[in-house]
C-alpha cells in the first residue's frame, strides 16, 4: 500500500510498467502525476483499471499501484482506457463490494472525460453553473479560453486569467 522508489530513471512509462506487470497492458493514458491502465493479470478474464501514482524526484522516480475498486481519488483515465475495461456487470473475478466502488471510479471518470476543460477551443466562452470565488479578486462565472496547452480561461469580471479544473460543471456561452 506504499511507494516503491528506485535511484534511477525508469525510461518510457508504459513498457517500465509492463515489465513490472504480470500481465497485459491493454491501453495506458500516462498524465504529469499518474499512470491509468487496462490491465489483465495473467489468466484473467478480467480486464480492470489500474492508477498508478507516479513521483519523480532528483535521484529517481517512485511509484504506488491502486486499482479501480479501491476508488482512487484520481479521475483522469481517458475514454480509451475505460473503453478496454471488462464491463462492470461482466466482472467475474471481482467482490459485489469492488464492483460498487469499480462501478463508482468509472461513473466519475467518464464525467470528467466529457467535461474535459482542455477540449474547448481557444477563443470559446463557457458559463459555471455557480460562481466560483478567487478571494480578494472576487467570483466570476464566465471565463473564455486563452491557453492551448493548459486549462487557462480568461475571466472579464474579473480581469484575470485563471486556471480551472474539470471538477466544476458548465456549458458553452459563446
Amino acid at each position: 500500500m506504499g511507494w516503491t522508489f528506485m535511484q534511477s530513471k525508469p525510461g518510457p512509462l508504459r513498457e517500465f510498467f509492463q515489465r513490472q506487470a504480470t500481465g497485459t497492458i491493454h491501453e495506458s493514458h500516462i498524465t504529469t502525476n499518474a499512470a491509468y491502465l487496462a490491465y489483465q493479470r495473467d489468466g484473467s478474464a478480467d480486464v480492470i483499471a489500474l492508477v498508478i501514482l507516479i513521483k519523480r524526484t532528483r535521484d529517481g522516480f517512485g511509484w504506488k499501484v491502486m486499482d479501480e475498486g479501491m476508488q482512487p481519488f484520481y479521475y483522469d483515465a481517458s475514454e480509451k482506457v475505460l473503453a478496454r475495461l471488462t464491463p462492470v456487470d461482466q466482472l467475474q473475478e471481482q467482490s459485489d463490494f469492488w464492483k460498487t466502488g469499480a462501478a463508482a471510479w468509472r461513473a466519475e471518470c467518464a464525467q470528467r472525460a466529457t467535461n474535459d476543460l482542455r477540449k474547448i477551443p481557444v477563443g470559446t466562452t463557457i458559463r459555471t453553473t455557480e460562481q466560483l470565488s478567487f478571494g480578494r479578486y472576487g467570483t466570476a462565472d464566465t471565463f473564455t479560453r486563452t491557453d492551448p496547452k493548459r486549462a487557462h480561461f480568461f475571466a472579464p469580471q474579473l480581469g484575470i486569467t485563471v486556471r480551472l479544473s474539470n471538477t466544476h460543471t458548465w456549458t458553452i456561452a459563446s
